[in-house]
C-alpha cells in the first residue's frame, strides 16, 4: 500500500503544483467483502474531496474514478 500512496501523492503533488502531505496517516483497514458493502463506502470514498474542499463537486476531482458511477445515482 505504501508504493501506491506515494505515487499517487506525487503525482497529485505534480499535477496540482504543491508539495506536502496528500494522505492521511492510516489507523486501521477495511475489507471489503461484497458489493452492497462497496455500494455503501463509495460515497463516503468519493465526497472525501469535496469535504476536504479539494474540490466543489466530484466533477472537478480529476483523481476520482467513480465518477459515472455516482452520475448514475450510485
Amino acid at each position: 500500500m505504501h508504493s501506491i500512496k506515494s505515487y499517487t501523492a506525487h503525482e497529485i503533488n505534480k499535477a496540482e503544483q504543491r508539495s506536502g502531505k496528500v494522505w492521511q496517516d492510516e489507523s486501521h483497514d477495511r475489507l471489503i467483502r461484497n458489493e452492497k458493502e462497496l455500494r455503501e463506502k463509495l460515497p463516503y470514498t468519493a465526497n472525501n474531496p469535496i469535504k476536504s474542499k479539494l474540490a466543489e463537486t466530484h466533477a472537478d476531482y480529476e483523481w476520482l474514478y467513480v465518477k459515472g458511477w455516482i452520475e448514475r445515482g450510485g
